[in-house]
């Protein structure tokens, strides 16, 4: 599918999820985590902080962590590299390794894809890297994650609550995936299932993707790694939403819609998985 940006679809009128704090969309309430929550409920939130208090340097000194996703979580490691802000705010022993790949989607990611069956994406884009740069799949204690699925197969899908449900299927066994591949991840932290898709005529696929990514966190077991928000990255084209002012302006986005170096992944990490990281307890211990 060979996608166009126009920079005259600035917004389509769905409110953000996270804005989405009374009603419904395709049957699902709004919020992080449903019922108009932002906020991680008591419990979950003290399984998190429970989970996370253990995250401490391993033997090797370091404290280390992967990014993993398709070209959003690409996007997210070469943001944070171009953010002075964001190695400020990291313990410097605190080391994460880049094996997100643009060309694998959820469906990768999930192990579920026709094109490329089998654990692939796990046992050579994770495991090998990481065994390559002399690091252990074993000392791995966390995960940033953004995927979102294929434009081929999703986005067929004519219904919203046949794409969530597509999207649901898929990021569970991520969880499971990272699981087994990643036996001491202590958590991943997830960024949505997709920034907003409108200029290429994407949505509201891209919107979707959030629900998806909400209900796979809610119905989560204890065969997943632990998986919890970091923040949303869908906001409305140009408006902005009203949980933390996200807008996406058309240059933030190059070709393919994929997000622009230097820009659409700056704007990225300083408005949306920054300002998670320097205010999550849960990831205090992440933080000089």
């Amino acid at each position: 599918m060979v996608l166009t940006k126009d920079c005259t679809k600035v917004g389509t009128g769905l409110v953000p999820m996270v804005d989405l704090l009374s009603g419904t969309y395709a049957g699902f309430t709004g919020g992080h985590y449903g019922n108009g929550q932002n906020d991680r409920p008591s419990m979950f939130d003290e399984v998190v902080r429970t989970a996370t208090a253990s995250i401490a340097p391993k033997s090797n000194g370091k404290i280390d962590g992967v990014f993993i996703g398709d070209d959003l979580g690409n996007s997210i490691a070469t943001g944070a590299a171009r953010v002075p802000e964001w190695a400020a705010t990291l313990r410097s022993d605190v080391r994460i390794t880049n094996c997100s790949n643009a060309a694998q989607h959820l469906e990768q990611w999930a192990c579920m894809s026709g094109n490329a069956p089998g654990d692939g994406t796990w046992t050579n884009g994770v495991v090998t890297k990481l065994t390559n740069l002399g690091r252990s799949p074993a000392d791995i204690q966390f995960g940033l994650f953004a995927a979102m699925a294929s434009l081929g197969s999703y986005f067929t899908l004519t219904s919203p609550e046949d794409r969530i449900e597509y999207f649901i299927l898929r990021m569970k066994n991520v969880m499971r995936k990272a699981k087994q591949y990643l036996p001491n991840i202590k958590m991943i932290s997830v960024f949505g299932g997709h920034e907003y898709l409108g200029y290429y005529g994407g949505e509201p696929q891209g919107y979707d993707g959030d629900f998806g990514m909400q209900q796979s966190i809610l119905q989560q077991d204890s065969t997943m790694a632990l998986t919890f928000w970091g923040r949303s990255s869908w906001a409305d084209g140009l408006t902005p939403r009203t949980y933390d002012g996200l807008a996406w302006p058309c240059d933030c986005f190059g070709p393919g819609g994929h997000l622009a170096d230097g820009i659409g992944n700056v704007h990225l990490i300083r408005s949306v998985v920054l300002p998670w990281l320097q205010s999550d307890p849960a990831v205090a211990g992440l933080r000089r």
